[in-house]
């Protein structure tokens, strides 16, 4: 989860973002806002580390809600499992194009 710290107060300033240690790419020019494992990132890779996230997250809930269902015979907890896999799932195509959408927005923001 991430540590929502305003940089700005936490380095008496405005640190650099430093997204491009995570991604292994040349540093953002944009200040950074809050930290995020550790590190200093501007809103919007911030937000973009926190769709990935999420996108884990919800993608191991539904491979486990699968695993659940196939491992009971009790009716009417696979229909429970059932509705919350397809909740998890409908979360991950939309967190999946909201990740989408946040990638096209950096390659033409």
């Amino acid at each position: 989860m991430p540590a929502d710290e305003e940089a700005g107060s936490r380095f008496g300033g405005e640190a650099p973002c430093e997204a491009g240690k995570l991604l292994g790419v040349e540093e953002c020019a944009r200040p950074g806002r809050a930290t995020y494992t550790g590190l200093v990132l501007c809103k919007e890779h911030l937000r973009r580390f926190e769709l990935e996230d999420r996108r884990e997250a919800l993608r191991s809930l539904v491979v486990l809600l699968e695993a659940a269902m196939e491992g009971t015979e009790d009716r009417d907890l696979r229909r429970s499992l059932l509705l919350r896999r397809r909740d998890a799932a409908a979360r991950l195509r939309i967190t999946e194009a909201l990740y989408r959408q946040e990638i096209h927005a950096e390659g033409h923001g």
